[in-house]
């Protein structure tokens, strides 16, 4: 999860990189290179998933070897929250490959792009109508992942204090 919290962090550049593509006139260049990255990091996500669903339903049945009932509620809520970080991160990296699939069908060739990426229109719209991390709740959904592993985090350390090391 720690390591798919790094990529999200690159995913993070390129997402910003892509707001603002549109202002060059080298665009089209900009457009692939940041879907070939974009393609590289969901690609990282996607082969990550799996093994961290394995580790956290292990995590869920290591629970059940515990005798102390206080321990396993400790446990069994620690992979609850492991649980809710993976969604989250299953959620973001489905919205990246499904924007990653949309770069590969779009046509950038098909028309002329105002230098500064947007029209008279797209000018009186709100900045977060023309901001691709507001369309895919990037930061809200970076937020959630945080959130719950540090309360994973948090009942580890918790654990590991209160049972680890008894004789």
């Amino acid at each position: 999860m720690v390591a798919n919290d790094r990529v999200f962090t690159v995913v993070d550049t390129q997402l910003d990189d892509m707001n603002n593509m549109f202002k060059y006139p080298n665009y089209i260049d900009r457009f692939v290179v940041l879907r070939t990255k974009l393609l590289k990091e969901t690609n990282v996500l996607e082969n990550s998933l799996r093994p961290i669903q394995q580790q956290i339903d292990q995590l869920r049945t290591s629970a059940t070897l515990s005798t102390d009932p206080a321990e396993q509620k400790q446990m069994r809520d620690a992979a609850s929250q492991l649980q809710d970080a993976y969604k989250h991160q299953f959620q973001l990296s489905t919205d990246l490959t499904g924007l990653a699939q949309a770069m590969m069908q779009y046509n950038i060739f098909r028309g002329g792009h105002p230098l500064g990426g947007w029209t008279p229109y797209d000018n009186t719209l709100p900045e977060d109508e023309k901001n691709i991390k507001s369309y895919l709740k990037y930061d809200r959904q970076l937020k959630s992942i945080d959130d719950a592993e540090n309360g994973a985090v948090d009942i580890a350390y918790s654990i590991a204090q209160d049972h680890c090391g008894r004789q």
